[in-house]
């Protein structure tokens, strides 16, 4: 990811690799993490981090110019044409002020070569459901729907993209997981924390 401060409505923001952050921002990136996402849709933090060695994958720490304290995390796994976010989130007292639309448009404004995906769970069909609200934010920052859905452990997720017309396939599913680490351990712990079996669905 390129580096520099990006603006937008006011609001100013750069990120900080996880490696160059000290023990007090490293921690706030895991706190981050740890309470913005289910149990059972994350890594252990710590694979993060040893993925993060990786020329290929970023574990970045959001930062507001305007009080040089970390706001939120993201993390990315670059292969082929693809960026993969795996996760980004905002700490929750910075919600609701813009920095996550900024997040999404400086991330596709940056990657402009490749096509970011990330991956929501299915919404329902009730309009007040949060999953739709969710799907529509990214929408409205710049993502497009892709028509691909794929079921794991009961649960139904969809893919989005940056560019219009992105065709996913089975390949670029399981890269995201393969691609994180060259570290046959690691990729041992990856593949038995994540069914890698692809279950696309209608």
């Amino acid at each position: 990811m390129k580096k520099g401060w990006c603006f937008w409505k006011g609001l100013y923001m750069r990120y900080k690799s996880y490696s160059t952050c000290d023990s007090q921002g490293r921690s706030q990136i895991k706190e981050i993490y740890e309470i913005s996402f289910p149990k059972s849709e994350k890594f252990p933090f710590w694979v993060l981090k040893q993925c993060a060695k990786e020329n290929n994958v970023r574990l970045d720490a959001i930062i507001d110019h305007n009080t040089d304290k970390i706001i939120g995390m993201s993390f990315l796994i670059f292969y082929d044409d693809i960026a993969y976010l795996m996760y980004v989130a905002i700490y929750k007292k910075y919600r609701n002020k813009g920095f996550g639309s900024l997040v999404l448009r400086d991330l596709i404004l940056r990657q402009v070569d490749v096509s970011i995906l990330l991956c929501i769970e299915r919404p329902s069909a009730k309009k007040e459901d949060i999953k739709a609200r969710r799907k529509y934010f990214y929408l409205r920052n710049g993502f497009y729907e892709t028509g691909c859905f794929i079921e794991d452990s009961d649960v139904e997720y969809e893919f989005l993209s940056s560019s219009k017309e992105r065709i996913i396939t089975e390949n670029d599913l399981k890269k995201r997981y393969s691609c994180m680490t060259r570290n046959p351990l690691m990729k041992f712990i990856i593949k038995n924390s994540f069914d890698n079996n692809i279950n696309f669905i209608d």
